[in-house]
């Protein structure tokens, strides 16, 4: 912009002084009112260079760092529940290799998002994590800014890469933004509760975090920093998870149409902040419920009545057991823990629900 600027005073100057000076007697006033007229004109020409240069950096600090950005929107607090890799397995089939490939780079972004989101309810990350795509340094695959809460992609890998690479790449930095909430909440705790063990991790993520060393400089100490190694191990087991579900999801449909599945019944989230189960016309088959709970196994529900109580439904529905618990564990081969809540004493005792 200043190399513009400058060529632009340049030729200035030179169409000022390339008139004929035809009055020779006022030949020195006329040469310095030239000279006075192409300075003004050179401040003025590079302060517009200088200002297009900080509106550049005003709006990349404002809208991001990315040359391309995901037309979906970052998860937020009023619609984090929606974001479980259930409720977007239509979205996530296209992570499949052979899917992925023929994919456009925008189409990408959109199904990284949905990660992200999926990523940023699961860690419970109160910012925003927007993804988007640049060019970046060849080893390079990706960085998380916590100043604009992006992350951005390397745009080469992400039209060249595979599936694989681009989720681990966006659980990874999806982990990076959970470390800085970790320092934030040591920082907003107080002093008693900050020599709790769990914040350990939050001291060690700041030091490395404040002092971070760059790949470029020094690849070990870079590899081997907690905030890396961490990050790397959280990704690893998040792109093992994301591609089990597919697949479980897919085997779950080769059974046949009858069987009830991720993509026959959906969640919806209700304007009173309640859920129901419906079906693919959208008619509700259980609920409205203060929460259901798909996480766990794909074939068993667990749903909060109006009262908090919790029971168990499948997955198209219908009641496995009423809501009679004040706190279960996911069901595993028919089998749940449970904790049975009477309301007429309130007694409490262990037994198990089985489907």
């Amino acid at each position: 912009m200043l190399a513009i600027a400058t060529a632009f005073s340049g030729a200035y100057t030179f169409l000022r002084f390339k008139h004929k000076i035809v009055n020779k007697s006022r030949f020195r006033k006329i040469i310095k009112r030239r000279l006075s007229d192409s300075a003004i004109a050179a401040q003025r020409i590079y302060g517009a260079g200088i200002l297009c240069i900080m509106l550049v950096i005003g709006f990349g600090g404002i809208f991001g760092n990315t040359l391309f950005n995901s037309s979906v929107a970052s998860a937020t607090n009023n619609n984090i529940e929606q974001w479980t890799i259930a409720n977007n397995m239509d979205t996530l089939l296209l992570l499949q290799e052979d899917e992925w490939a023929e994919l456009t780079v925008d189409e990408k972004l959109d199904v990284l998002q949905v990660v992200a989101n999926i990523e940023k309810r699961y860690l419970g990350i109160s910012t925003d994590l927007n993804v988007g795509a640049d060019n970046l340094d060849e080893n390079l695959a990706g960085y998380y800014s916590d100043s604009t809460h992006e992350i951005v992609l390397s745009l080469d890998r992400l039209e060249n890469g595979t599936a694989h690479e681009a989720v681990d790449t966006v659980a990874h930095e999806s982990f990076h933004s959970l470390e800085y909430r970790w320092v934030e909440a040591y920082h907003n705790a107080n002093e008693t509760d900050q020599k709790l063990y769990f914040f350990y991790d939050a001291m060690v993520y700041e030091d490395e975090l404040v002092n971070y060393t760059d790949g470029k400089d020094d690849l070990y100490g870079y590899y081997t920093q907690s905030v890396e190694e961490d990050a790397r191990a959280y990704a690893a087991d998040a792109v093992e998870d994301y591609y089990q579900k597919i697949a479980e999801y897919l085997e779950e449909n080769e059974e046949g149409e009858g069987s009830a599945s991720y993509s026959s019944y959906q969640l919806n989230y209700n304007d009173d902040e309640t859920v129901s189960l419906c079906d693919a016309e959208g008619n509700t088959v259980a609920g409205p419920y203060l929460n259901i709970d798909d996480d766990g196994c794909p074939d068993a529900y667990i749903y909060t009545d109006m009262n908090g109580l919790l029971g168990f439904m499948a997955a198209d529905g219908s009641q496995i057991t009423p809501a009679i618990y004040s706190n279960t564990t996911y069901m595993s081969d028919g089998i749940a823990g449970v904790k049975e809540c009477e309301t007429g004493n309130k007694t409490e005792s262990i037994s198990f629900a089985s489907n």
